[in-house]
């Protein structure tokens, strides 16, 4: 559809969607690496994926593969050979074109990379449609039928409390119109985001810094027993 999108994941493999209208909110699973917003504008600042496009991301995993989606990729080329092969050629097919001028191109054993596309050449195409996300899903969505604030608030408190999820009812968004509201929480508008580890209070950190103003909720949880 015609409006921006957002994907919010850890899985660099989605990079391969980034387009004009859509972005990655990437929630990165390393403690030493901040979450952040991946678009077409800062997806060549991300490392490993330097000079190729963002529809070329399963042509890279063809190449050097991905151990964590045991995809195998071409044994014998790491990241740093597929990165080279895709910056000249782009994808396989061109790469498999011009094979016959691999030994000459400035990487260090040419001649054994050739030998290694020929070889596993098969493997290469297979491990890039392993990491092709489809497209093509039958998946058919009424936009005005999923209205998020169609809901009875007070039939989820109730389900929720009776399964003792009661750390998922003060996250029950609130709307000032809607019938039997529950005030669980101080209704004010805005955007929350909890800081609660390493990555949002860095993000934290970076926003305050930016926007000069903030405005922040504290809250904690007492438990007595007899």
């Amino acid at each position: 559809k015609d409006f921006e999108k957002i994907i919010v994941s850890g899985d660099k493999d989605l990079f391969q969607l980034i387009n004009k209208s859509t972005s990655i909110w990437y929630s990165s699973p390393n403690r030493f690496s901040s979450d952040r917003l991946v678009s077409e504008k800062t997806y060549l600042e991300e490392k490993g994926f330097e000079g190729i496009k963002p529809k070329n991301v399963p042509d890279l995993k063809g190449l050097a593969g991905d151990s964590s989606d045991n995809i195998k990729g071409i044994p014998g080329i790491g990241q740093k050979v597929a990165n080279a092969l895709l910056n000249k050629y782009e994808d396989l097919e061109s790469i498999y074109k011009n094979i016959a001028e691999v030994p000459l191109l400035n990487i260090r054993g040419a001649s054994r990379i050739q030998n290694l596309l020929n070889e596993f050449k098969d493997e290469a195409f297979k491990s890039r449609e392993l990491a092709t996300i489809k497209m093509d899903a039958p998946i058919n969505i009424n936009l005005e039928e999923s209205e998020f604030w169609d809901f009875n608030k007070q039939d989820v408190v109730d389900v929720l409390s009776e399964l003792e999820l009661m750390s998922l009812i003060k996250r029950i968004p609130i709307q000032d119109n809607l019938e039997n509201n529950v005030s669980l929480l101080p209704s004010i508008k805005g955007e929350y985001r909890c800081a609660d580890n390493d990555s949002m209070v860095n993000l934290l950190e970076k926003l305050v810094y930016k926007k000069m103003s903030f405005s922040f909720y504290s809250y904690f949880f007492s438990f007595f027993l007899e």
